[in-house]
């Protein structure tokens, strides 16, 4: 996911996120944190402050006194700002996240008894049944 998903979702009540959403909110709530408190305000008016569909960029700019080019390109920067300071983080956990997955896989790998037999010349391996 990007930081992009979260901000469109960032609405969604946390009791209904799973454990990976929250750890990945987090990354995004401290990217905010970085951000001016006028950059953050902008991005609340775009993605927090609907009724579960952004506001249009139009509809923002009137509200700035911006013009929709000058507007979008503001916005444009700050989601950069932001992107520059998650994108490490997301990286950092979804490598560790990957690497979780490979140790579990190797050690389910590492129990399973496999058996070789010689079957006309040629080898089957089979996996036995875990021993418990």
């Amino acid at each position: 996911m990007t930081y992009k998903y979260y901000l469109y979702s960032w609405r969604t009540k946390i009791d209904r996120m799973t454990t990976t959403d929250k750890e990945d909110l987090k990354i995004l709530y401290h990217g905010l944190q970085q951000l001016a408190e006028e950059d953050r305000a902008i991005l609340v008016d775009k993605y927090l402050n609907t009724n579960g569909k952004p506001h249009s960029d139009k509809d923002i700019s009137k509200r700035y006194g911006l013009t929709h080019h000058q507007y979008t390109s503001k916005r444009g920067g700050i989601e950069a700002e932001l992107d520059n300071i998650v994108r490490p983080l997301f990286k950092k956990l979804d490598d560790k996240r990957f690497n979780e997955v490979i140790d579990k896989s190797r050690r389910n790998t590492e129990s399973m008894d496999l058996e070789q037999q010689s079957i006309g010349g040629r080898y089957i391996t089979r996996l036995l049944p875990a021993k418990k």
